[in-house]
């Protein structure tokens, strides 16, 4: 009986293992898809900064959407600073 018994505690145990195990296996798929999807929307943001941040003011290429106001301030902006480096007036 305590052969039985012992086989029994032994096969619960591993019925917790394998249940365990999968929930880390489920748990590690999910941080996988998420870990893509960040990545994928890491991708977009870089994508999208470099289209608005162009020295053309930030219009798209290609595209009729006219320069952003406020990016044309800021780009007029750093090349008067840089003029003023280059110049010695800083």
């Amino acid at each position: 009986e305590g052969v039985t018994s012992s086989g029994e505690e032994n096969s619960r145990a591993m019925e917790g293992i394998s249940a365990s195990s999968e929930q880390q296996t489920a748990s590690m798929e999910e941080v996988t898809s998420t870990a893509n999807k960040l990545g994928n929307l890491a991708e977009e943001l870089k994508s999208t900064l470099s289209d608005v941040t162009t020295e053309n003011g930030g219009k798209n290429k290609g595209s009729n959407n006219g320069p952003k106001k406020r990016l044309v301030k800021i780009s007029s902006t750093v090349k008067k600073i840089r003029k003023d480096q280059d110049i010695g007036n800083f």
